[in-house]
């Protein structure tokens, strides 16, 4: 296996340090660099795609340069939504009067959900594997603490991978990517056999 792990590639980019290398020289896994890596590149691709859109979308409705170029650099910005909207039209008080008043509201509104829906997390550990990665990201988040590897390779293995692969066949978040990189890792060193 560390033969293996030995021959892989070296990355070395720009933002790395020449130090940096995805496998060590015995041959463990550099788990927090790939991750800080994924994460890296998942985000370049988000912005590379949010303004390759905008382009495309700006060069036929912009009137001149300085209208397309305002248009790019906005494309990571989302829009509005209606409450955003509205809020915008009140003028009563200082601007962190309203904020304040908006996240009393919030509070009283998510208290009051909290309650008609019950309001208790379920403390107990999931008998049956994730359907989305949502569901995987809030079990592993509220069941899998950093600490404690057994319950993260238990969850893991629940899962399948199989499972694992069809909640996130379009995308993962690079610090749960890294965290069940770990897991394998740490399963890895601590089998019998």
């Amino acid at each position: 296996m560390s033969d293996f792990l030995a021959s892989l590639p070296v990355w070395s980019t720009s933002k790395m340090s020449s130090n940096s290398s995805a496998v060590d020289s015995s041959g463990a896994l550099n788990v927090s660099l790939l991750a800080k890596e994924v994460k890296t590149g998942l985000q370049e691709e988000r912005t590379y795609k949010a303004v390759d859109e905008m382009k495309k979308k700006a060069i036929h409705t912009s009137q001149n340069y300085e209208e397309f170029k305002n248009f790019v650099a906005c494309a990571e910005q989302k829009p509005l939504d209606r409450g955003e909207m509205e809020s915008l039209k009140e003028t009563k008080g200082s601007w962190t009067q309203q904020k304040t008043r908006h996240a009393m509201a919030a509070k009283r509104n998510k208290r009051k959900s909290k309650k008609e829906k019950g309001g208790v997390i379920s403390k107990k550990f999931p008998d049956s594997p994730p359907k989305t990665s949502m569901e995987f990201d809030r079990d592993w988040r509220r069941h899998c603490p950093k600490g404690k590897p057994e319950k993260r390779w238990k969850y893991v293995r629940m899962a399948t991978a199989e499972g694992l692969g069809g909640i996130w066949r379009t995308e993962i978040d690079a610090g749960i990517m890294g965290a069940v990189l770990e897991t394998l890792k740490w399963a890895w060193e601590n089998m019998d056999g």
